[in-house]
C-alpha cells in the first residue's frame, strides 16, 4: 500500500513538472517572439536613422557647393514676392540683380509688364519692353517661360492674356501611351478651371483627344454615374434589347446632365487664385505685422514646399521647406562667415544650433519621429509602382486641401507655379533636385517624395477616369464629357437607334413544346386550341400493359383462393393478399392518371392566361410607341447637346 501511494505522489509531481516546463517553453517562445519583432523594429530604426544622417551630411555638403547661385536663389525668391505681390495688390518689391542665362528674370519681368496697368507707362514703352523681356525669356528657355507666364497669368485672373502658342509649347505632345507628365497634369487642370480661357481649353482638350481611349469603354463608366429609372413594359425576348439599350440612354443623360448641368463648373474655379504655400488668414489687423514682410515670408515657404515636393503632413511638419527656401536661406547666412571655416566644424554647429532654431531642419526631431514610425512605413515605398497607390496619390494630388489650413493640391497653378520655380537655373538644377530627394530621405518619404515637373502621374485613360469618378472638382469632370464627347456620341447614337426601333406587329411565346404567334388583337386562336388540347390529350392517358399487372395479380389471387383454399385456408389468405395488392396497384394508376390530367389542364390555363397577357402587354406596348420614341429622341437630343456644347 505505501509503494502504492509513492507512486502515485511520484507521478503527480512528474505532472506537475511537465506542466510548469510546458508553461516555461510557451513563455519562452513567446519572449523569444517579441524579441526578434523588438530586434528587427530597432534595425529597421537603425537603418533609417542612418540614410537620414547620411542625406543630411550629403545636404549640408551640398549648401557650400551651392553657394556660387545666391543671386539666383535671390532672383526666385524675388518672383515669388511679385506673385504675391500682384495677387494681394500690394506694391511690387524692389527689383533684384539680373542673373545672366536664367530664364526666370526675364519672364518675370515679361510678366511685370504685361499685367502692369495702363496708367505706369506710356502703351508703346510698356509694349517695347514686353516684347523685349519675352523674347529674352523664350530665347533662353521656351517651354519652361511658356509654362510660367501662361500658369502666372491664370493664377492672377488674366486668363485673356495667355497666348494659344504660349500653352501650345508650355503642354507640348503626349506620346503615343498616353503618359502624362506632372506639368501636363497641372495645365490640363488649369485648363479646366478655366485658368486659360475657351481657347486654352479647347487646345488642351484636343491633345488629350489625340491619346483618348475609344468609348466604348466610357459607356458603362457613365451609366454607373446615371440614375437607373423605374423599369416597366413587357418581357419579351423581342423587345428585350429596346428596353436594355432605352435604359442605359436614360442613365447616361442622367449622368451627363449632373456633369455638364453643374452650374460651378461653368465659372472659373476658386482655386486658380494665387496663395503662398502655408498661407493663413490675414490677421494683420490684429497682430500689427507688415503684410509684405508676411507675403515675402511666405512666397519663400511656397518656394521651399514646391521643392519639397509637397511631402504630406508628416513632411510638411518635419522639413517645413525644400531646396528652395530655407536652404537659401541658409546660404545667405551663412556665406559670409562659414565658407572658409572647416565643413566638420559648421556640421557640428549646424546640428547643434540650426536644427535646434529651424524647424524645417530638425533631422533629430525628425530622425526620432520617423523612427517611431519606422514600422509603419514602407522602407521600399519609392522602388516599385503600386497601381492601386497610384491611384490613391492621383485622387489625394487632386483633391488637396482645404481652405483652412492653407493645404494646395499638387495639380493647382500655384502649386505647379513653385514647382516650376524652384527648378533653379540649368546649372544649379540637377543640385537641387538632389537636394530634394535628400530632404524627402530625411522625412521619411523616400525619393518619391522629391517631385519634379517631367514626373510621370497617370496615363489619360486612368486620369479621366479618376476624374470622371469623383464628385470633388466638377470642372474636370466637365472637361472629361468634353474630351470623350466626340468618340461617346457615336456609340450613344447607336444606342438611341436600338432603343428606337418599331415595336414588332407579333411575337411568340413557347410552353409545353408548342409555340403560339400573339398579336396586338390577342393569340392565334387555332395555336392556342391545338396546344391546349394536345396538352390534356397527351396526359392521364392509361394504357392496357399498364392495367395487366394488376389484373394478373388479380387473376391469380381468385384461383389461389377458390382452387386451393379446399385444401388448406391459408391459400384463402394468399390469395386475398394477392387480389389486394392487384386492386391496390389499379387504384394508383387511376390516381396517377387523374393528377396528371388534372395537371395538365393547369398548364393549359397558364398557358392561356400567358397568352392573354401578352397579346395585352403588346398591344400596351405598341400603343406607347409614340411616347417611347419621344423619350428617346429627347434623351438623345439632351445628350447630344451636352457632348457638343
Amino acid at each position: 500500500m505505501s509503494d502504492w501511494w509513492r507512486e502515485r505522489r511520484q507521478n503527480e509531481q512528474l505532472e506537475d513538472l511537465q506542466s510548469e516546463m510546458s508553461y516555461a517553453r510557451q513563455e519562452t517562445s513567446r519572449l523569444q517572439s517579441q524579441l526578434s519583432k523588438i530586434q528587427g523594429g530597432l534595425q529597421e530604426r537603425v537603418n533609417r536613422l542612418s540614410t537620414a544622417f547620411d542625406a543630411f551630411v550629403e545636404l549640408s555638403d551640398l549648401r557650400y557647393e551651392m553657394s556660387g547661385f545666391l543671386d539666383a536663389a535671390e532672383l526666385r525668391r524675388y518672383t515669388s514676392r511679385v506673385l504675391s505681390a500682384m495677387a494681394s495688390s500690394t506694391p511690387l518689391p524692389p527689383p533684384t540683380n539680373p542673373v545672366p542665362q536664367y530664364w526666370l528674370g526675364p519672364a518675370t519681368e515679361a510678366l511685370i509688364e504685361l499685367t502692369r496697368g495702363q496708367d505706369e507707362q506710356a502703351p508703346d514703352t510698356a509694349k517695347a519692353l514686353d516684347h523685349q523681356a519675352l523674347g529674352t525669356a523664350m530665347a533662353l528657355d521656351e517651354r519652361r517661360t511658356a509654362t510660367f507666364l501662361a500658369l502666372a497669368l491664370a493664377a492672377l485672373g488674366q486668363r485673356h492674356q495667355v497666348r494659344s502658342e504660349w500653352l501650345d509649347v508650355a503642354f507640348g505632345v503626349l506620346p503615343e501611351d498616353g503618359t502624362v507628365t506632372r506639368v501636363q497634369r497641372g495645365l490640363w487642370a488649369t485648363a479646366a478651371r478655366g485658368g486659360f480661357g475657351a481657347d486654352g481649353l479647347e487646345l488642351v482638350v484636343k491633345r488629350l483627344q489625340s491619346v483618348a481611349p475609344p468609348a466604348d469603354g466610357w459607356l458603362p463608366k457613365l451609366e454607373k454615374l446615371g440614375e437607373t429609372p423605374r423599369s416597366s413594359g413587357p418581357r419579351f425576348e423581342a423587345v428585350a434589347d429596346q428596353l436594355t439599350a432605352a435604359t442605359r440612354l436614360a442613365r447616361l443623360r442622367s449622368a451627363i446632365e449632373s456633369i455638364a448641368g453643374n452650374l460651378e463648373a461653368r465659372e472659373p474655379a476658386r482655386t486658380l487664385t494665387y496663395t503662398a504655400a502655408n498661407s493663413k488668414p490675414d490677421t494683420n489687423g490684429a497682430t500689427g505685422r507688415d503684410p509684405e514682410t508676411d507675403s515675402q515670408r511666405d512666397s519663400e515657404r511656397g518656394l521651399g514646399q514646391g521643392s519639397g515636393r509637397d511631402l504630406g503632413p508628416d513632411s510638411a511638419r518635419g522639413l517645413g521647406q525644400g531646396s528652395g527656401g530655407d536652404l537659401w536661406r541658409d546660404l545667405g547666412r551663412d556665406s559670409g562667415r562659414e565658407l572658409g571655416r572647416d565643413s566638420r566644424r559648421s556640421l557640428g554647429r549646424d546640428s547643434g544650433r540650426d536644427l535646434e532654431r529651424d524647424p524645417g531642419r530638425g533631422m533629430g526631431r525628425d530622425m526620432g519621429r520617423d523612427s517611431r514610425r519606422g514600422s509603419e512605413r514602407d522602407p521600399g515605398r519609392g522602388s516599385e509602382r503600386d497601381p492601386a497607390r497610384d491611384s490613391a496619390r492621383r485622387r489625394e494630388v487632386r483633391g488637396g486641401g482645404s481652405a483652412s489650413d492653407g493645404a494646395v493640391a499638387q495639380d493647382s497653378t500655384a502649386a505647379l507655379l513653385r514647382l516650376l520655380i524652384s527648378e533653379g537655373s540649368e546649372p544649379e538644377r540637377e543640385s537641387l533636385a538632389r537636394v530634394a530627394v535628400l530632404r524627402a530621405r530625411i522625412s521619411g518619404a523616400g525619393e518619391s517624395g522629391a517631385e519634379r515637373l517631367e514626373d510621370p502621374v497617370g496615363t489619360v485613360e486612368e486620369l479621366l477616369a479618376d476624374d470622371l469618378s469623383q464628385n470633388d472638382d466638377p470642372h474636370l469632370a466637365a472637361t472629361v464629357l468634353r474630351v470623350i464627347g466626340p468618340s461617346l456620341l457615336p456609340a450613344v447614337e447607336d444606342l438611341a437607334q436600338v432603343a428606337g426601333q418599331p415595336s414588332p406587329t407579333q411575337i411568340d411565346v413557347s410552353g409545353d413544346g408548342h409555340t403560339i404567334a400573339i398579336r396586338p388583337d390577342g393569340p392565334d386562336q387555332l395555336q392556342l386550341n391545338t396546344a391546349v388540347s394536345s396538352i390534356k390529350q397527351s396526359a392521364g392517358v392509361v394504357t392496357a400493359g399498364k392495367y395487366a399487372v394488376p389484373a394478373i395479380l388479380v387473376g391469380v389471387g381468385a384461383v389461389v383462393a377458390i382452387g386451393l383454399g379446399f385444401v388448406n385456408a391459408i391459400w384463402i389468405v394468399a390469395g386475398l393478399i394477392l387480389i389486394g395488392i392487384g386492386a391496390f396497384r389499379y387504384w394508383n394508376i387511376r390516381t396517377a392518371a387523374k393528377a396528371d390530367q388534372s395537371a395538365a389542364a393547369d398548364r393549359a390555363t397558364r398557358l392561356t392566361d400567358r397568352c392573354t397577357t401578352a397579346a395585352t402587354q403588346l398591344s400596351d406596348y405598341i400603343k406607347a410607341t409614340n411616347t417611347r420614341q419621344a423619350t428617346i429622341t429627347t434623351n438623345l437630343t439632351t445628350i447630344r447637346n451636352h457632348l457638343t456644347t
